[in-house]
């Protein structure tokens, strides 16, 4: 499924569509206001986290090992996000 997804060029995600849709257009919107506002690609696509936690700290933190910038497109809402 994974390998028939990208073969159309898509990315598999395990959301509803509905809820997948909603997701995405609050991500558009943000990223595209903070960009109008400040100048600056805030959307980035993180490959692997390196998990750590400090001496005194009861809880595990997680920091990407590389970071991607990216752009969320979208033409219409008809057409949806690339």
């Amino acid at each position: 499924m994974l390998k028939e997804d990208l073969d159309r060029g898509e990315i598999f995600a395990t959301q509803p569509r509905a809820e997948l849709d909603a997701r995405l257009t609050e991500l558009f919107r943000n990223t595209r206001t903070a960009f109008e506002e400040g100048g600056a690609n805030t959307l980035f696509l993180a490959f692997g986290f390196l998990k750590w936690k400090a001496r005194d700290a009861s809880y595990e933190s997680f920091a990407p090992l590389l970071l991607i910038p990216v752009a969320l497109e979208r033409k219409s809402v008809v057409e949806g996000f690339k």
